[in-house]
């Protein structure tokens, strides 16, 4: 037999012939993605990269359910015996589902604080089973294993959305450019909307107030720590270091250049060209006179 797991939900009306079906789905797909994204970074897989795992590794994680009890809402879970010796990988020859299991109860337990997207994958199945509110708790149990049983609630859901966010967020100070707007300076956050359109959240602090004042409706370049959606890995929110000159883009390009539209004919004075004064400047010299004159009978020229 292999290792078992057990998720128990907790709401007051979660036992069987009551509890929503829909939380039953979004438990089991919960689950899957959490022991994929533990497995992943076992396997070796950098943090945040999304897309199929190996075929050896996802059969070695992927949940197979045993039974749906009474007395709140219990799945039952099992996971494949070992790892065909072709997928192996060096866990002290611990089988890799196990020790994505233990792993997994050790983030949400909150004894391990090494697997960020973990925290976050628990983190999204919080949100979307609503612990904390009409669901009260998810205890995830190993009975196979001499283990406190691990609680997701209100309280280990606030302690993983921080560690979800702390992982989104990029220590490395980066810059965005684009119109300054929409400034709250009750809550501290204003929105910047850059060349192509998109609107991230720009954050500040009390004493920087008076320069995003400063900086609205204009053209601005700030420079602070960016924080990416963890999903499509588009920016989402700038926490603001400075806000600097904005007279230069990433290309190079001063900003005036950027912004200015120009008409046709100064794009031309500028590139020194000017337009042909006869059909005959355009001619293919590889075509024959048969097929140039095809060509412009066609156009009626």
């Amino acid at each position: 037999m292999g290792t078992r797991l057990v998720l128990r939900l907790a709401r007051e009306r979660a036992s069987l012939g009551q509890a929503d079906a829909v939380d039953v789905a979004r438990l089991i797909l919960g689950a899957n993605a959490v022991m994929n994204r533990t497995a992943s970074i076992i396997a070796g897989r950098q943090p945040g990269l999304r897309g199929p795992l190996p075929k050896g590794i996802a059969e070695a994680v992927r949940l197979q359910l045993h039974g749906i009890s009474e007395g709140s809402l219990v799945l039952e879970f099992e996971l494949p015996d070992s790892l065909d010796e072709t997928h192996a990988l060096d866990l002290d020859d611990t089988p890799l589902g196990e020790a994505t299991a233990l792993t997994a109860l050790a983030v949400l337990e909150g004894s391990e604080t090494g697997y960020s997207d973990t925290a976050a994958a628990w983190n999204q199945l919080a949100s979307e089973l609503d612990i904390g509110g009409r669901n009260e708790s998810l205890t995830f149990i190993m009975p196979s294993h001499a283990r406190p049983d691990a609680v997701l609630d209100r309280d280990a859901r606030t302690r993983l959305a921080g560690t979800a966010r702390s992982r989104e967020r990029s220590d490395a100070a980066g810059e965005r450019i684009g119109i300054l707007y929409e400034a709250d300076f009750e809550r501290n956050s204003a929105r910047l909307r850059s060349a192509d359109g998109a609107s991230v959240v720009v954050r500040f602090d009390d004493d920087q107030a008076a320069s995003v004042k400063d900086a609205l409706r204009k053209k601005t370049r700030l420079q602070g720590h960016i924080t990416y959606n963890e999903r499509t890995s588009e920016v989402v929110a700038v926490d603001l270091i400075e806000i600097l000159r904005a007279d230069q883009l990433e290309l190079g390009l001063p900003v005036s250049d950027f912004w200015t539209t120009k008409t046709v004919h100064e794009f031309a004075e500028e590139q020194g060209v000017s337009p042909v004064s006869t059909i005959d400047e355009l001619r293919d010299d590889t075509i024959s006179e048969h097929e140039a004159k095809a060509f412009m009978d066609a156009l009626g020229l």
